[in-house]
């Protein structure tokens, strides 16, 4: 897929699934980290990267972890955008030193998260990881 969503917020999936559908972006949705880090590491290394939609409240294993252990073990895999109800400065800065590609801070503008959804995967496309 072009583009994975993983929270365990059920309203902000629908709104995300709804907005993505309407841009007409390929996508899979998962609420559980323990499932979405599996999924992840079970796409085929090499080709372009996925954009990744993580937040970090999810059950299981926790967006942070997933965001550290793709980072060691698929580095160049994936472009990580990091959601949290987290606004607090040291958070943000976990995500990013973690290799995060932005941290959006709940609540967030849906437009603007797509405008930049969009981007990035136009940006991924072009983008090509050696196997």
């Amino acid at each position: 897929p072009d583009l994975v969503v993983a929270t365990a917020d059920p309203s902000l999936l629908r709104m995300l699934t709804f907005a993505l559908d309407q841009m007409r972006l390929p996508h899979q949705s998962f609420t559980s980290g323990t499932v979405v880090l599996q999924r992840l590491l079970d796409l085929p290394r090499g080709g372009r990267p996925t954009v990744v939609v993580l937040d970090v409240d999810l059950p299981g294993v926790d967006g942070h972890a997933i965001l550290e252990r793709i980072g060691v073990e698929r580095p160049d895999g994936f472009l990580i955008v990091v959601l949290s109800s987290h606004a607090d400065e040291s958070v943000q800065v976990r995500s990013l030193l973690a290799g995060a590609l932005d941290h959006l801070a709940k609540p967030f503008n849906v437009r603007v998260l797509m405008a930049k959804l969009q981007r990035w995967v136009r940006i991924a496309r072009h983008y090509e990881v050696a196997a």
